[in-house]
């Protein structure tokens, strides 16, 4: 397992220095291509003071038309080879982070109801890879009850791991239950392998109405 890390990070290393190096070229090439261009036309016009020259003048400015259109030409291939090269590099490096990006999965929502009083119970387990320093909060209101199951948090907590929740709340005499989204949510940071920020929320829309979403890499 650790070896196939550092392998991955090795691998992701050479992406980037080799899309730095590109950059790096390119960079020189275009101051290159510049000077080029400005010694052209630094010899063309001393070409054409010279009292010896008997190349018309129009010959000599349509070459150097001709030399600055494919210097720039040159360096317009250059630059979109820079491009792809960098978009290429930021889609490895996506696939990388993904292929180690824990995923959570809702399942076993059982619902509830006596008289005014509710309660949901559900699971989220861990799918896919392992996670750690997992944090769960929530914003529900304080008449609500959740019950956040008990964790170690800066432990590695692994494939299959599973959490048990359940929320419990009373609605009052003169309320229906509707089903709408209230913003109550349960929150869920964590890191992957490499100590990438994840951030995912699970969004209560009342009943059993349960929607877990994707999880988003959180920039430091």
């Amino acid at each position: 397992m650790e070896d196939t890390k550092e392998f991955h990070l090795i691998e992701s290393e050479r992406e980037i220095a080799k899309a730095e190096w590109i950059e790096k070229e390119w960079i020189a090439n275009t101051i290159e291509y510049f000077d080029r261009i400005q010694d052209n036309v630094t010899c063309c016009n001393c070409y054409l003071l010279s009292s010896n020259s008997s190349i018309p003048e129009w010959i000599v400015a349509v070459g150097t038309i001709f030399a600055v259109i494919g210097l720039v030409y040159t360096l317009l291939l250059q630059r979109k080879t820079l491009k792809e090269q960098q978009i290429i590099t930021q889609l490895e490096q996506k696939r990388f982070l993904d292929s180690y990006l824990p995923i959570l999965e809702l399942s076993n929502i059982n619902y509830s109801k006596n008289g005014q009083s509710r309660d949901i119970m559900f699971d989220i387990k861990i799918k896919e890879n392992y996670l750690t320093n997992l944090e769960i909060t929530h914003n529900f209101p304080e008449d609500y009850k959740v019950e956040i199951p008990y964790f170690i948090r800066d432990v590695i907590l692994p494939k299959e791991h599973t959490f048990h929740f359940n929320i419990h709340f009373i609605l009052p005499s003169v309320w229906i239950e509707i089903e709408e989204y209230s913003g109550n949510t349960i929150i869920f940071n964590f890191e992957d392998a490499f100590g990438n920020k994840y951030e995912q929320y699970l969004v209560y829309k009342g009943s059993k109405n349960l929607f877990m979403q994707p999880a988003f890499r959180k920039q430091i």
